[in-house]
């Protein structure tokens, strides 16, 4: 038996392509229930921010946890790095 829920397509939508131009990357699509961190800033070059799923915007600085649900963003010329819970890690850049 197969599952006939809708699959990915493997295009990327603008949205997701534009944002990724300017720097800004939505970690999880919803939010944590148990408020456990997915994992944590390992790098910061120049300015980046974090916006918690509450609404809340906090600087992204080395050792800033990441919850479920954050959107992380740099400024121009800014960069981090993520290291995830199970040790994978992410880059994001102004481009």
């Amino acid at each position: 038996m197969f599952d006939e829920s809708p699959q990915a397509t493997g295009e990327i939508s603008p949205e997701i392509s534009q944002a990724s131009e300017i720097g800004i990357i939505e970690i999880a699509q919803a939010p944590s229930q148990g408020g456990e961190t997915i994992g944590q800033i390992s790098a910061v070059q120049g300015s980046a921010s974090i916006t918690r799923t509450d609404g809340s915007k906090v600087p992204a600085a080395d050792g800033t946890a990441i919850f479920q649900g954050a959107l992380v963003e740099t400024q121009t010329g800014g960069a981090v790095g993520i290291t995830f819970a199970d040790e994978s890690t992410f880059s994001l850049a102004e481009n």
